[in-house]
C-alpha cells in the first residue's frame, strides 16, 4: 500500500494479462471508482486512459478527502466474463 498526502493526485494503475502472462487489452477500456475503507463508493467512472497493451491508468484527485486507506477497482470484461483489478492506497495528513 502506498502513502500519499492528502490533496495530491493518485495515479492508479491496472495491468491486464492472458494466459501466458503477456499484456493484452480488455474487450473495452476498463471502469474505474474509489471506495473508502468501509467499502462506500467516493468517485464512480474515473476517466481510463490505455498508456499501453494491456496497461491502463487514471488519475485520481484527493482533495478534500479525509486521511485513511481507499481500494480502487478497474472493472472490465474479457470473453464477456467480468474481470477485476483492485489496489490501495492510504491518505496521510500533510
Amino acid at each position: 500500500m502506498t502513502d500519499y498526502p492528502v490533496g495530491d493526485t493518485v495515479v492508479l494503475q491496472a495491468k491486464y494479462y492472458n494466459e501466458s502472462d503477456q499484456l493484452i487489452d480488455p474487450e473495452s477500456t476498463p471502469t474505474c471508482e474509489v471506495h473508502d475503507s468501509r467499502g462506500r463508493a467516493i468517485q464512480t467512472n474515473i476517466p481510463v486512459t490505455r498508456v499501453a497493451t494491456g496497461t491502463f491508468q487514471a488519475d485520481f484527485v484527493t482533495t478534500g478527502l479525509s486521511k485513511g486507506s481507499y481500494k480502487y477497482l478497474f472493472v472490465t470484461t474479457f470473453e464477456g466474463k467480468p474481470s477485476v483489478r483492485d489496489g490501495d492506497f492510504t491518505l496521510k495528513s500533510v
